[in-house]
C-alpha cells in the first residue's frame, strides 16, 4: 500500500518521558500526528492531557501515563476508528512494536466515536486514566509494560490510521487497519443484506460464508481444528483486503448461526432487519484501498 508522504504528519513533538522508575534512564519520545488533517496526538506534558484525566482514576497506574498520548479531534468530522502505534528501540537497538486500535462496529454510528473537539487518552493499556480500570486488576501486566517502556532508548508514537464517520480514511496505515476496518464494515453490510433479502435461505447462506472462512484459515494455518477465534485472529493479522473480508465475514456468520440456535432463527432475522433499517454504514474512501 502506498504511504502518505511525511509532510502529511505535520509537526512532531519531542519530550523526555517522566516515568517513575528509580535508577533507570528515560527514553526520548517522539510524537507524530496528522496535523494537516486536524487530528493530533498530545504528550503527557500537555495541559490538555492532565485535564482529560478522570479524578477518580487509580493513581497506582499513573506511572504508565508518560507513555500514553491524548488524541484530539480538531477536524470538523466525527472519528469512528483510529490506530496509534508505539515503535520502541532499546539500548541494544532492538526494535519492537505496540499498538492501540479503537473501534466498535457493532453499531453505527460507532459507540467509540470521537466528535469534533473531543479528546481521549490512548495507551497500550486499555482504560488507562479512567476510573473503571484498577491496578489490582492488571498488576502484573502493568508492571511488565512499565518495565518494558523504561528499558527503551527511544519511542516513536504515531497516529497511523483514522476513519471518519463519512468514510474518509487517512494516515500512513503501517499496520493495515484501514483495510481491516473496510473489510469489517463491508462484511457486516453484506451479511445483513443477504439475510434480509432472502430469509428462507439465510441459514445456508451463513453456513456457506462460514465454510469459506474456515477453509481459508485451514490453508493459511495448515491446521484442521479451526475455531471462531482463529477467524478473528486471521482478520486481525491479515494485511490484504480479500483475506480480511473472508475471515471477518466467516466470523460474523458463525456468530449469527449461534444466535439461530440460542435465540431462534426468526427472532434473529427480525432483529437484523430492525438494525439494518437504523444503520448508516460509512463508505470507506481512500484511493489506495484494495477492492
Amino acid at each position: 500500500m502506498p504511504k502518505i508522504p511525511p509532510t502529511r504528519f505535520g509537526c512532531c513533538v519531542m519530550l523526555l518521558a517522566a516515568a517513575l522508575v528509580p535508577g533507570m534512564s528515560q527514553p526520548m519520545i517522539t510524537i507524530a500526528s496528522l496535523e494537516s488533517e486536524g487530528v493530533v496526538l498530545l504528550p503527557f506534558s500537555s495541559p490538555e492531557f492532565s485535564k482529560a484525566l478522570d479524578p477518580a482514576r487509580d493513581p497506582a497506574l499513573d506511572r504508565l501515563l508518560p507513555y500514553a498520548v491524548l488524541i484530539k479531534n480538531g477536524s470538523g468530522r466525527t472519528i469512528i476508528a483510529y490506530s496509534v502505534r508505539w515503535l520502541h528501540t532499546d539500548t541494544a537497538e532492538r526494535v519492537g512494536l505496540s499498538e492501540a486500535t479503537v473501534f466498535d462496529f457493532s453499531i453505527f454510528p460507532s459507540s467509540s466515536s470521537l466528535a469534533p473537539g473531543e479528546n481521549r487518552v490512548v495507551s497500550t493499556t486499555r482504560g488507562l486514566g479512567y476510573p473503571w480500570l484498577r491496578y489490582a486488576q492488571i498488576q502484573g501486566k502493568a508492571d511488565n509494560t512499565l518495565a518494558m517502556f523504561a528499558r527503551q532508548r527511544r519511542i516513536v508514537v504515531s497516529l497511523e490510521s483514522v476513519l471518519f464517520e463519512d468514510g474518509t480514511a487517512i494516515g500512513p496505515d503501517s499496520n493495515h487497519w484501514i483495510q481491516r476496518w473496510h473489510a469489517r464494515i463491508e462484511a457486516d453490510r453484506d451479511i445483513y443484506n443477504r439475510v434480509i433479502s432472502d430469509p428462507l435461505a439465510a441459514r445456508s447462506a451463513l453456513q456457506s460464508m462460514a465454510a469459506e472462512g474456515l477453509d481459508l484459515a485451514r490453508s493459511r494455518l495448515n491446521a484442521s481444528d479451526i475455531t471462531e477465534a482463529h477467524l478473528y485472529e486471521g482478520w486481525r493479522k491479515s494485511a490484504e483486503y480479500h483475506d480480511s473480508y473472508i475471515f471477518v465475514r466467516a466470523h460474523l456468520a458463525m456468530g449469527f448461526l449461534d444466535q439461530f440456535v440460542r435465540v431462534g432463527e426468526a427472532p434473529t432475522i427480525q432483529a437484523m432487519r430492525g438494525r439494518l433499517l437504523l444503520t448508516r454504514y460509512p463508505n470507506v474512501n481512500r484511493k489506495d484501498i484494495e477492492r
